[in-house]
C-alpha cells in the first residue's frame, strides 16, 4: 500500500516538474521573440531617419561638398544625410508658410510686384534645392545686388537679379537663348545659384564662395559684401520663421548698391 501511495506521489511530481519546466521554456521563446521585435523596429526606424536630408543649413555646405567622393560642379548633388526626420518634416510642412511671408516682406520692403516677389522666392526654393544651396542665402544676395529688381543693371555691367556679367558668364546663358536671357528671373538665378556652388566647392566656406563672387578672391578684403549678405540672410531667416502674431519688415543693410560687383560675377 505504502509502494503504490509512494508512486504516485512521485508520478504527480514528475508531471508538475514538466509542466514547470514546459512554461520555463516557452516564457523564453516568448522573451526572444519580443527582442528580436524590438531590434528590428529600432533599426527600421533608426535607417528611416538616416534617410531625411538637411538642405537649408549653410554651416554644412562648404563642409559636405568637398567631402562628397567623385562629385564635381557639373554633375548632380547627391543627398546629404544628417538630420532627424522630425526637424525635416516640420521644415517641409513649414516651406510654403515661410514663402508667404518672404514674399510679403520683398513686397513691402522693396516695393516689388506681388506676382513677381511670389515668383522670385519659389524660384529660390526650387533651385536652391537643386544645387543643395539656403534658399535664404540666394535670396540675400539678390537682395544686396538688385534689391529684388529684375532688369537692374550696375555701371561694371553686372545685371539682372543676382548682377551676373554676361560678358564673363555668357556661355552659362546659351542654354537659355543668349545673354539677353539674363533679364529672365528662371536663367539669372539658376545661373547666379550655379556661380555661388562653384565658389563654395572651390573655397570652402560661404564666407569665401561670397568673397569670390563679388569679384574679390584674389583682392584682401570684400568690402564688407559678405558680410551685408549675411546679415541679409539672418534677417530673411528671421522673417520666415517669425510666429504667426510677429510682422517684421526691416532688415539691417539691405540696399541696392550700384556696380556691386567689383569683378567676376
Amino acid at each position: 500500500m505504502n509502494i503504490e501511495a509512494r508512486g504516485e506521489r512521485l508520478q504527480a511530481s514528475q508531471v508538475v516538474l514538466a509542466f514547470v519546466l514546459a512554461a520555463v521554456v516557452a516564457g523564453c521563446v516568448l522573451w526572444a521573440l519580443v527582442t528580436v521585435h524590438s531590434v528590428s523596429s529600432g533599426a527600421r526606424l533608426a535607417t528611416q531617419g538616416l534617410t531625411q536630408v538637411d538642405l537649408s543649413r549653410p554651416g554644412l555646405q562648404g563642409e559636405w561638398l568637398r567631402k562628397t567622393p567623385g562629385w564635381s560642379a557639373t554633375t548632380p548633388a547627391p543627398a546629404l544625410v544628417e538630420a532627424p526626420p522630425l526637424v525635416e518634416q516640420r521644415a517641409v510642412a513649414e516651406t510654403p508658410r515661410a514663402q508667404r511671408r518672404l514674399t510679403d516682406h520683398i513686397v513691402d520692403r522693396y516695393q516689388v510686384d506681388a506676382i513677381q516677389a511670389a515668383q522670385v522666392v519659389a524660384l529660390a526654393y526650387e533651385v536652391a534645392d537643386e544645387v543643395k544651396l539656403d534658399p535664404l542665402l540666394l535670396l540675400a544676395v539678390m537682395s544686396v545686388e538688385s534689391s529684388f529688381n529684375t532688369f537692374a543693371q550696375s555701371v561694371r555691367g553686372a545685371q539682372g537679379l543676382m548682377q551676373i556679367r554676361t560678358q564673363v558668364h555668357a556661355e552659362r546663358f546659351e542654354r537659355f537663348g543668349g545673354s539677353e536671357a539674363v533679364f529672365d528671373p528662371q536663367a539669372n538665378i539658376r545661373v547666379g545659384a550655379e556661380l555661388l556652388r562653384i565658389y563654395l566647392l572651390r573655397e570652402g566656406s560661404t564666407e569665401a564662395a561670397l568673397k569670390s563672387y563679388v569679384g574679390a578672391a584674389r583682392r584682401p578684403h570684400d568690402s564688407g559684401y559678405g558680410a551685408r549678405v549675411l546679415r541679409a540672410r539672418d534677417g530673411l531667416r528671421g522673417v520666415a520663421e517669425a510666429p504667426d502674431d510677429l510682422v517684421m519688415r526691416a532688415l539691417p543693410g539691405t540696399s541696392v548698391r550700384d556696380g556691386a560687383n567689383l569683378s567676376g560675377s
